[in-house]
């Protein structure tokens, strides 16, 4: 079943700044799967980040038009960074059929899945990122470049931290097997753990299934004013106010028991207040396949969420003020369709924004002759 695009062109081709230039010698790309049935939602994605660049490395784009179609993809890509997944295709639920053949199935874990939708009520929102291993969901009517190129950004960002945790994962789980044999090596192991986590300006600590902290890198120091020695052994209960410290723990159980990694943004209190974190948490398992200890790897975003505030106010101030002009206004796009109208302005012309979004004002003003 296909999907109208409601205004796709124009929401993503808006006026905001495109992304940085693909760089000179660049060979390596992240690998994109993009699957809609739509060939226009594959045109215009490809578009807007044609020239994306995270990391120096543009993208490699893979395009399934089918359900059927992207679980083969995944199978022969298995090294995909993220996908663009449609939701409703040769079934109404065949993008959900998808995110469980590659969870359960391919056991793929590392590929950052975002649905796009252009039937919310056929998938909602919040039992959605409940049931289904998914990583964002975005409405195809509120789909703009700047929420494309961000999603990207934050996804690339989630897909290389859950890559370098589990090699070191892999790294430790091999080394600990052998610790009674060779406890020399562990402890050698662990300090290139070390040299490696406090080259990283992230946040990132290893704790065991008590909630004790193990190994916590030089970021964490910094702002918690701990060091490694004196953190080893305690637990968020030690350093934060109990209504923060409860909620860090229960993410951290959450990831014992299922034995999967957890993507959630989390609040602790720094010198300058409370700041938002959005953590990657995922367990390293013994030989027999169970979680042992948590790694985390927390990522500052308080001010991107600031950032997304303060435009949602924005966007109410200037509707506030558009109801309150008493003459009418009608606001275009770049290309001279129509993208906002006032209440007066539907009075004048006879049309109401939704029916004169994406024409140009000429075709409006017909009714006034």
């Amino acid at each position: 079943m296909n999907e109208k695009i409601f205004g796709l062109d124009e929401l993503l081709f808006s006026n905001e700044e495109p992304a940085a230039k693909t760089g000179p010698g660049e060979t390596e790309r992240w690998t994109v799967l993009i699957v809609d049935d739509e060939e226009a939602v594959h045109h215009v994605t490809k578009m807007v980040l044609n020239d994306f660049v995270f990391e120096g490395k543009g993208l490699e784009f893979i395009s399934a038009y089918s359900g059927e179609e992207a679980k083969f993809l995944m199978m022969s890509h298995p090294d995909t960074a993220v996908l663009l997944l449609d939701v409703v295709m040769e079934q109404d639920d065949s993008g959900l059929t998808v995110v469980r053949y590659i969870r359960e199935v391919l056991k793929n874990s590392f590929v950052r899945i975002v649905l796009r939708t252009g039937q919310p009520g056929m998938a909602p929102e919040e039992k959605v990122v409940v049931d289904y291993d998914i990583n964002d969901y975005m409405e195809k009517t509120e789909l703009t470049s700047k929420k494309l190129i961000t999603t990207m950004i934050s996804s690339l960002r989630s897909y290389r931290d859950i890559v370098t945790t589990a090699t070191l994962s892999a790294q430790l789980q091999r080394e600990s097997a052998e610790r009674l044999q060779a406890l020399s090596e562990l402890r050698k192991s662990q300090r290139q753990l070390q040299a490696m986590m406090d080259n990283s300006p992230a946040v990132i600590y290893i704790k065991d299934v008590q909630g004790r902290y193990l190994l916590v890198n030089r970021q964490f120091e910094r702002l918690f004013h701990i060091d490694s020695n004196s953190m080893f052994g305690k637990t968020d209960a030690d350093l934060f106010p109990p209504q923060f410290a409860a909620a860090l723990r229960e993410n951290d159980v959450r990831v014992f028991k299922t034995g999967k990694a957890l993507e959630r943004e989390e609040t602790v209190p720094l010198d300058d207040g409370p700041r938002t974190y959005l953590s990657v948490k995922y367990p390293l398992c013994d030989s027999e396949g169970s979680p042992y200890v948590v790694c985390g790897i927390s990522t500052d975003i308080t001010e991107r969420k600031r950032a997304e505030e303060a435009l949602a106010s924005e966007k109410e101030r200037l509707a506030v003020t558009l109801r309150s002009i008493g003459d009418g206004v009608i606001t275009t796009d770049m290309e001279g369709r129509v993208i906002l109208m006032n209440r007066v302005a539907e009075q004048l012309t006879g049309w109401s924004q939704k029916e004169a979004r994406g024409l140009p004002p000429a075709e409006i003003f017909t009714l006034l002759h």
